[in-house]
């Protein structure tokens, strides 16, 4: 029984040949690729394109580039790029702003006694071949965020009251994850420790997601936006 399959790294070898119109742009060429191929530089972006679709992958430089036979004023090259995530991306971000309904209950009692929640909720598609993280901003003011993916039952609950100003800022990404508030003059607070222990950082799974954001005010000046971008194992 087939339980997961792992893919490793992808890598990505370019061979092509530098055309100048005279021996000076040739080598005008050559070093022109030796400055952007720059392993020094750390990772960069690859953008491919088709008749189809235009797609993007993350990479770095394995090595300098290797400069072949040079025919005339004619350079053959290669260039091996490694990609440690091998999924190409939408060249554009998914963003979607949640909307909004009011919840709660509400009791006839003598006491001006309320029970409320503001709920936000969207249904979000994964149209990529794999589960895809999601990034997402809480504009306060809020208390005790809560994101929810009811279509997984995962969830993310910050203890932490958000005032008018703040920014909650969720990041489910392997490798950079975070949970941080940002306030009205910039300063970031890490507030991991803030986090209920039950919480998931999930990711959503390919299809439909529905999630839900819920805080414990019902206050209409909150705003809640989602970002992903859908990941494919192909182009």
């Amino acid at each position: 029984t087939l339980h997961d399959a792992l893919l490793s790294k992808r890598v990505i070898t370019i061979e092509a040949t530098a055309a100048g119109v005279n021996p000076v742009d040739m080598y005008s060429k050559r070093q022109l690729l030796c400055s952007v191929f720059n392993p020094k530089l750390g990772q960069g972006v690859l953008t491919y394109q088709n008749d189809h679709t235009t797609k993007q992958i993350k990479a770095i430089c394995e090595d300098l580039v290797d400069f072949k036979d040079r025919k005339g004023n004619n350079q053959a090259f290669d260039i091996t790029l490694i990609c440690s995530e091998p999924f190409w991306l939408d060249t554009a971000t998914t963003e979607r702003t949640m909307q909004y309904q009011m919840g709660g209950l509400m009791f006839p009692l003598k006491l001006p006694s309320k029970f409320a929640e503001t709920t936000y909720k969207r249904t979000l598609v994964n149209s990529g071949d794999v589960e895809t993280p999601v990034e997402i901003q809480f504009y306060g003011p809020a208390i005790n965020p809560t994101v929810r993916n009811n279509s997984t039952g995962e969830y993310i609950t910050v203890k932490r009251t958000l005032t008018a100003t703040d920014v909650l800022h969720i990041s489910t990404e392997f490798g950079n994850k975070r949970v941080e508030i940002v306030a009205a003059d910039g300063t970031k607070t890490n507030v991991f420790n803030w986090i209920d222990l039950a919480s998931t950082f999930f990711q959503l799974k390919i299809g439909d997601n529905e999630l839900e954001y819920v805080t414990n005010s019902s206050d209409l000046r909150s705003k809640v936006i989602v970002k992903y971008s859908n990941k494919f194992v192909g182009v």
